[in-house]
């Protein structure tokens, strides 16, 4: 059986650009400085989630705060940019 900590699970989640949350009530913190580069998801309960611009916010209960980005800090359109 595999044993892994919440700390260890949301290090994953940002390391591959998706970040979901089990908890009834959480702040969910997505910004790395890369515009649409990550999927935010509250799950259930209350959520507050803050990402980069672009990026996509799902169950967040309304409460999303996207934070801006500068210019040329987006992610790439294709592939091998």
């Amino acid at each position: 059986m595999l044993a892994i900590d919440c700390q260890e699970m949301a290090m994953w989640q940002r390391m591959f650009g998706y970040v979901e949350s089990y908890v009834e009530k959480d702040y969910i913190d997505g910004v790395d400085g890369i515009a649409g580069n990550d999927e935010l998801d509250g799950g259930w309960g209350i959520e507050h989630c803050v990402g980069d611009e672009g990026d996509t916010f799902v169950n967040c209960d309304g409460n999303v705060v996207e934070v801006p980005v500068s210019p040329g800090a987006s992610a790439p359109k294709e592939a091998g940019n």
